[in-house]
Formats: structure tokens, C-alpha cells, sequence
């Protein structure tokens, strides 16, 4: 159809064209916006009786007793809400939320150590964030009598996290062509579809 047919072959051309440069511009501006994010690393040790105790105590890191004390603490729900919530406040619950997601715990049974991870755009940031988690964090320990030291305080990152810019470009791609492909198509089909019909209206 596309090929005898100059009028649906340009009608697909245009929207093929259209739709390719609107969605591959899209993936390009959000591939290139300035995201970098930086993270870093806080140790705490602790004294475990095994891997379950160790599980526990990770859980423990977690709780909302030990996110809520560091939350609000140094005005994180500003500082998260100017960050992540286009500079307005956050509530107690959404700072929870926050933590959780910029947030990495992991435990090592080998050194007996938990490591806290935190991102942000900001690297001073970062470093706080990830301090102030483990501090909370032995604090909450210590006042059950189980002893939780601060091993080695987060310091800011000199370099950001690899971006995948480029992975971005090529979905970006793969999705305009598709994109792309079917609306152009469809644009065609139903141009041949409305001819169709005017010509047997005419007949």
C-alpha cells in the first residue's frame, strides 16, 4: 500500500519523522540532565552471636524508631523536601520513604560490621546523611545495652557514580523508532481507511 501510494507513503514519512525526533529529543534531554550522584560510606561495628543475630541487627537499622530520630534531626525533612520534593518540606512518613530509597544497608558477618551507603546529588550531603544513620543507629544500640560503635565515618565522594547516559540514548532510540513505526503506520492505515470510505460514499 505504502509503495503505489505517494500520498500514505508521505502521511507516514511525516509521522514516522515527527514522532521519531519528539521521543528520541526526550530521551536525549533526560539522558544529558545534569544527575550526578554521589555516594558514601559509614561502618559501624557491632558484636553478633551469628548470622541470625546479624540479621536481626541489620533489620534493626532499619527501623522507624532509627530513621525517625535521624529524619528529624539536623532538619532532614528540609533538606530532603529541597533535594527530592522541589523544595518543600517533607513529612515524617514521606522522609521515611525517602531514607529507604536513598539508603543501602549491608551487613558482613566476617567483620562483624554494618555499612550504610547514602546518595545524594549533593556529596557534603551525602556524607551527612550516611552519618547521621549510623550514629542514630548506635545510639538506638546502646541504650539497649548492646554495644555499637561508629568504626569509620563517611567522608564525601570525590567522584559521582557512573551515569548510563548512554543506555538512556539507545532506549531512547528503540523506543522513537517503534514508537515511530506504529503511529506512522497508523496515520497510513487510517488515511487509506477514510479514502475508502469517501470513495464508496461517492460512488
Amino acid at each position: 500500500m505504502l509503495r503505489t501510494d505517494p500520498t500514505l507513503r508521505t502521511t507516514f514519512c511525516w509521522v514516522f519523522g515527527a514522532v521519531l525526533l519528539v521521543v528520541f529529543g526526550a530521551g536525549a534531554f533526560l539522558a544529558f540532565l545534569p544527575t550526578d550522584r554521589y555516594v558514601s560510606t559509614a561502618r559501624v561495628k557491632i558484636e553478633v552471636a551469628g548470622p541470625q543475630d546479624m540479621r536481626e541487627k541489620l533489620a534493626a537499622a532499619q527501623t522507624d524508631a532509627v530513621l525517625s530520630a535521624v529524619a528529624q534531626g539536623l532538619d532532614w525533612e528540609v533538606k530532603l523536601g529541597q533535594t527530592y520534593n522541589r523544595g518543600q518540606t517533607l513529612t515524617p512518613d514521606q522522609a521515611l520513604n525517602m531514607l529507604r530509597r536513598i539508603v543501602v544497608l549491608r551487613a558482613d558477618t566476617k567483620s562483624s560490621e554494618i555499612t550504610i551507603e547514602a546518595q545524594d546529588p549533593d556529596r557534603a550531603q551525602a556524607a551527612s546523611l550516611a552519618n547521621a544513620l549510623a550514629t542514630a543507629y548506635c545510639e538506638e544500640r546502646n541504650e539497649d545495652q548492646q554495644v555499637a560503635r561508629l568504626r569509620e565515618r563517611a567522608t564525601p565522594a570525590l567522584k559521582p557514580l557512573p551515569n548510563n547516559r548512554w543506555f538512556l540514548l539507545t532506549m531512547a532510540a528503540v523506543a522513537a523508532v517503534l514508537a515511530g513505526l506504529v503511529l506512522g503506520g497508523g496515520a497510513a492505515c487510517l488515511g487509506a481507511w477514510r479514502r475508502g470510505e469517501f470513495e464508496r460514499v461517492m460512488a
